[in-house]
């Protein structure tokens, strides 16, 4: 039935119908004399057409609305979308480019220059392009975008480390460049992206609204819990997996002030992120390996 009235024919076809029927009514009724045959019936008639048109009115109103904001969603997600494209075709040319002159000095020298490819550069460019697409997604800049790194070591892989940010002030967080330790962790005091790293979920972690983010963000002091406490409606934590089932990085985005990518469910949040954030997980990945390729070549690293 729904989609019988969203159609075009169908409210033209309603609406000609309900104009014609009121017309027919208000000539029977003549000058509305109450003498008249039938006056209570007609007058009856006319006000039961009289609100069928205004209900019809209404509704189609809300559904042409409904569509508009329906058509405005899309077209944001076609742009959004197009910029993903673009930006992932932008980062494997720099990348690619870079990574060609950086490998001819390995051959030569042994040494990665990090003036011509940094892979933490790489990743802070890939976050700040995350941040300005989910921008342009929602119209909003409220959000924070973050990745952590596995620590690779040879004795043990039990840290992790913020590398790389993004966010509307350019405000460095708290635990940037800091070393932290996720084995054996107490889960309900620890940062949320530790828990990850431990539980190693390889879906994404996706929290919204107030309480669910209140029910797993933790903060190292009681001044901070009272001061981001109801700060953040979004969480979204996307695990970064290798071949080997190893949990090697965890891309993250926080949505501040009722920021949820204009999604009114989490459901609607889980299509965004499989559509728009997943494809960048797997850019951080490329960026890993190709560190791990450009280090086997080297005698010691930079």
């Amino acid at each position: 039935m729904k989609n019988f009235l969203k159609k075009p024919v169908s409210k033209a076809f309603i609406g000609a119908v309900l104009t014609i029927a009121i017309g027919v009514i208000t000539s029977l009724l003549g000058n509305w004399d109450t003498t008249q045959k039938f006056f209570v019936i007609k007058v009856l008639t006319f006000i039961v057409l009289a609100l069928l048109y205004i209900i019809t009115t209404i509704i189609y109103t809300v559904i042409d609305l409904n569509q508009r904001q329906s058509y405005e969603i899309l077209k944001h997600q076609v742009d959004t979308f197009e910029d993903l494209v673009i930006s992932i075709i932008s980062i494997c040319q720099n990348t690619s480019s870079d990574v060609n002159k950086c490998i001819h000095v390995v051959n030569e020298k042994h040494i990665i220059d990090p003036n011509i490819w940094d892979y933490e550069k790489a990743c802070r460019i890939v976050s700040e392009q995350v941040y300005n697409n989910i921008c342009r997604l929602s119209d909003s800049k409220k959000y924070g975008v973050a990745y952590i790194k596995l620590i690779e070591d040879e004795r043990s892989e039990n840290e992790v480390e913020m590398i790389a940010y993004a966010n509307q002030n350019h405000h460095q967080p708290t635990i940037f460049k800091l070393k932290r330790n996720f084995k054996n962790i107490d889960k309900k005091n620890s940062y949320h992206d530790l828990c990850l790293f431990a539980e190693r979920k390889a879906d994404s972690d996706i929290r919204f609204g107030i309480d669910e983010v209140n029910e797993v963000f933790a903060y190292d002091s009681k001044e901070k819990a009272a001061k981001n406490h109801n700060k953040y409606h979004l969480y979204v934590g996307i695990p970064v997996f290798c071949d080997d089932d190893k949990m090697v990085g965890l891309l993250e985005i926080v949505g501040l002030d009722d920021t949820k990518f204009r999604c009114k469910s989490k459901d609607e949040v889980e299509e965004i992120v499989n559509k728009f954030l997943v494809p960048y997980a797997n850019v951080f990945l490329l960026l890993q390996k190709l560190e791990k390729a450009l280090l086997a070549g080297t005698k010691a690293k930079p």
